[in-house]
């Protein structure tokens, strides 16, 4: 991950939306303590605080420094470079809603992935696997039932149709997973522009959610890829207005999930198709080549 500048403007420090850096740290630590298999009141021990204090942090609900969140991720057994990133976020002043730069890394989409409820993502492919928040299939699911993945995160991919003219690769692997009930797959109509990045929408609501609308809201994360120009960036607040209304008119439009999943299984297997014959036909051709060689060694004179 790279830090990457701030462009908005920090808000006032009553805003009601968590500032952004707290809200990926806070994610960071609880996932980082929950695999090390330490308790709130464990956590806190480290730095001589509350078990409620430990809670407020990793929920973004308190003022956080970067050597407390240093001090905790060290004791997690956080590598340094997640350590030093966090570290430079939580330096950035003020109430912040904006980061541009941001290149999620393994651990930081597993973090946010691990403390959100939902997960909404959207693009027109490619489908980088490190960059989804995709849930380990299950063992054993009916299709098109809904299955939960082990922390709870619901993942909804929207694709734009403009896929099934261009198979992104990983596109089986997405379809076996939606047979399988691990997520769940729609395809957005093409009278829908295309989205010129890989858009994810994190509902932040794992824990310490009392279901409410504008809890849901002041605890969404969005996170943009943009592939070909190898930049990304994350947003919540005002600066993630854009970003909502997106993903809102294309859930709106979105296929429903059953007829979006046949088609999209029809898809893999004409290009599974075409590829055994591109390879069969290679086979022929370089037999043919082999045969021609062997045949014209055979007539030349010793």
């Amino acid at each position: 991950m790279t830090t990457g500048r701030l462009v908005f403007p920090p808000c006032a420090p009553q805003c009601a939306i968590p500032s952004l850096p707290r809200v990926l740290v806070g994610a960071l630590m609880r996932r980082y303590r929950t695999r090390a298999g330490l308790s709130d009141q464990q956590a806190a021990d480290i730095v001589k605080a509350s078990a409620s204090r430990i809670r407020a942090l990793e929920l973004a609900r308190a003022p956080m420094s970067a050597a407390i969140a240093g001090a905790l991720l060290g004791a997690y057994g956080a590598p340094d470079r997640e350590v030093q990133e966090a570290r430079a976020l939580l330096t950035h002043p003020g109430h912040q809603h904006h980061l541009d730069g941001f290149a999620p890394s393994g651990a930081w989409v597993d973090a946010l992935q691990a403390s959100a409820r939902a997960a909404l993502v959207y693009s027109a492919g490619p489908l980088p696997a490190s960059l989804l928040p995709l849930p380990d299939p299950p063992a054993s699911a009916n299709p098109g039932r809904r299955q939960a993945s082990s922390h709870g995160c619901r993942t909804l991919l929207l694709l734009h149709q403009s896929v099934l003219d261009r198979i992104p690769d990983g596109l089986s692997l997405l379809v076996r997973l939606a047979e399988k009930g691990a997520i769940t797959m729609r395809l957005v109509p093409e009278s829908l522009a295309e989205p010129v990045a890989l858009l994810t929408e994190y509902t932040c609501t794992a824990w310490g959610w009392d279901g409410s609308n504008t809890q849901r809201l002041r605890r969404q994360v969005y996170v943009t890829h943009h592939p070909r120009q190898a930049q990304s960036g994350v947003d919540n607040g005002r600066a993630a207005i854009g970003q909502r209304q997106l993903l809102e008119d294309a859930v709106r439009r979105a296929m429903p999930s059953q007829w979006s999943l046949a088609q999209l299984q029809q898809a893999v297997v004409q290009q599974q198709s075409s590829a055994e014959a591109a390879g069969s036909r290679a086979t022929r051709q370089a037999a043919t080549v082999h045969a021609a060689t062997q045949d014209s060694g055979a007539r030349r004179p010793a």
